[in-house]
């Protein structure tokens, strides 16, 4: 999947978690060099690209789809 270097990193930073959420956005984006408009546009793609799952406000969890596609950056 090709993925833009701000989404990978989202992905890379969540990816370090043990669950597949909820997460929070904002505690997370933290965690990344991404000003919080690059983050959110990041999670937007990957929620596009099917790889979270979005719920009100910040609250995300992560696909089946997002496992393999974190296991991916690392191989």
């Amino acid at each position: 999947m090709n993925l833009s270097p701000a989404a990978r990193e989202v992905l890379g930073a969540v990816a370090s978690c043990t669950w597949s959420g909820p997460h929070r956005a904002a505690p997370l984006r933290r965690w990344t060099r991404l000003t919080p408009a690059a983050f959110d546009a990041a999670l937007a793609e990957l929620a596009s690209g099917g790889l979270v799952r979005r719920a009100q406000g910040d609250l995300f969890w992560l696909t089946d789809r997002a496992d393999a596609a974190a296991r991916s950056l690392f191989d």
